[in-house]
C-alpha cells in the first residue's frame, strides 16, 4: 500500500529559492469486496470429480476448498473490508437470494464469515444471475468512497432459469456485464473438474 511521508526538497543549485519543502502523506484506501458464495448442492461435490463426497468416498468438497482458501485470503489482505452473500440464501428457497448479505461488508469480518461457512450445508440450486444483481445493488448502498468489487465462487453452471429449471448462463453473464458497466468488476472462481459444469 501507499503510506508514509515523503519530502520534496529544494531544487539543485541556483533554483533553491524558487522551491519550498512539501510533505505529502499517501494513504491507500480500503477496498470493499462482497463474496458471492454458491452454497448449492454442487458445492458438496468433490473438487476432482462430479460426485458428492460421502462417508464411503473420502474427498475434499468444493465447499471445504473455498472455506480454506477464503479464510487464507482474508488473513493475508488486511486492508480489504469483506462481506458474504450466500446463494441460494438461507430461508429463501432453492433459488432465492436475500437483498442483505449474511455478513455485511465491514472491517474484521473474518470470524463472522468463518462461523457462517461452518454452519452452512450446501443444498438447492445456483441462482447466480440473481445473486450478482443483488450484490451490485447492495454494494452501492455501502456509503464510503472505497473501490468495490464482487468475488464469485461457484461450483457449477448458473441455475434457476425460467421456471427455476435449467441453465441460466445467459442471464448470469448479462448480470456480470451490467455490474461491470456500473463500475463493479466481477471476478469468478469456478470449482470442479469440468469447465462446462
Amino acid at each position: 500500500g501507499l503510506s508514509g511521508e515523503y519530502e520534496v526538497g529544494p531544487a539543485p543549485d541556483g533554483l533553491g529559492s524558487l522551491c519550498g519543502t512539501t510533505t505529502l502523506q499517501l494513504v491507500r484506501n480500503w477496498d470493499d469486496i462482497l463474496v458471492l458464495l454458491d452454497d448449492s448442492a454442487a458445492m458438496a461435490y468433490s473438487m476432482v470429480a462430479d460426485e458428492p463426497c460421502t462417508a464411503d468416498v473420502a474427498c475434499t468438497t468444493r465447499w471445504q476448498a473455498v472455506e480454506t482458501a477464503l479464510l487464507n485470503i482474508m488473513q493475508s489482505t488486511p486492508r480489504i473490508r469483506w462481506g458474504v452473500e450466500l446463494f441460494p440464501s438461507p430461508g429463501a428457497g432453492i433459488c432465492g437470494v436475500s437483498p442483505v448479505p449474511q455478513v455485511p461488508v465491514g472491517n474484521d469480518s473474518a470470524n463472522a464469515i468463518q462461523a457462517l461457512m461452518s454452519a452452512t450445508v450446501p443444498s438447492g440450486d445456483a441462482p447466480t444471475a440473481a445473486a450478482i444483481s443483488v450484490a451490485a445493488d447492495y454494494l452501492w448502498t455501502v456509503d464510503d468512497q472505497n473501490p468495490k468489487a464482487i468475488l464469485l465462487f461457484t461450483g457449477g453452471e448458473p441455475g434457476c432459469g425460467t421456471g427455476q429449471n435449467g441453465s441460466d448462463l445467459a442471464n448470469a453473464v448479462a448480470a456480470a456485464s451490467g455490474a461491470y458497466k456500473t463500475g463493479l468488476p466481477v471476478y469468478v472462481v469456478g470449482l470442479g473438474p469440468n469447465l462446462g459444469d
